[in-house]
């Protein structure tokens, strides 16, 4: 005779059902952590590529959030839609399609529910002025946390310009 008992199946069956259990919510969590890594390294490519193109062509770039759904791009409200980058030739720090040049235009999936705030937890929604001489006009401090995830990634931008990242552990806040 040959095959299993249904004994042997039940036990089987409950096994992978208790794997599966315990299992879950883990792989969400890995999933959270990895879209919070994915747009870690979103941003620090950003903001490499700002600094670079303000240096290398004399000129004033811009990086802010924007709500990339709006027919213009415009810096401010809807942070966690995406990011523009542009060159600010008239110093204003408002992307005009006429005016300014359009260097980047990043979306961020609807499905990671980004949070980006600054050091003291509000949300950011600060335009990042790089000078020709590849400085910012103010530093900042950026925290991304996505939905599920339990780690904060900060980013730190010195006055210098110089982008790092901070490896202190910062919990996710809701």
């Amino acid at each position: 005779m040959r095959g299993f008992t249904l004994p042997e199946l039940l036990v089987v069956t409950g096994l992978v059902a208790a794997f599966l259990i315990l299992g879950l919510p883990g792989l969400s969590t890995l999933r959270g952590n990895l879209a919070t890594s994915v747009e870690q390294h979103r941003l620090l490519s950003l903001l490499s590529a700002a600094r670079s193109a303000a240096i290398h062509g004399n000129r004033r770039t811009v990086l802010c959030p924007v709500d990339v759904e709006q027919p213009e791009p415009d810096c401010g409200p809807g942070p966690g839609a995406g990011w523009v980058l542009f060159a600010d030739a008239d110093g204003d720090r408002l992307y005009r399609p006429g005016e300014d040049e359009l260097l980047r235009l990043e979306r961020i999936p609807r499905s990671r529910a980004l949070r980006v705030r600054d050091r003291r937890g509000e949300v950011f929604d600060s335009a990042l002025t790089f000078r020709p001489d590849g400085s910012v006009v103010t530093p900042a401090t950026v925290d991304l946390c996505a939905a599920g995830s339990r780690r904060t990634a900060r980013i730190v931008v010195s006055m210098t310009g110089r982008v790092r990242t901070d490896r202190e552990p910062v919990p996710c806040a809701a």
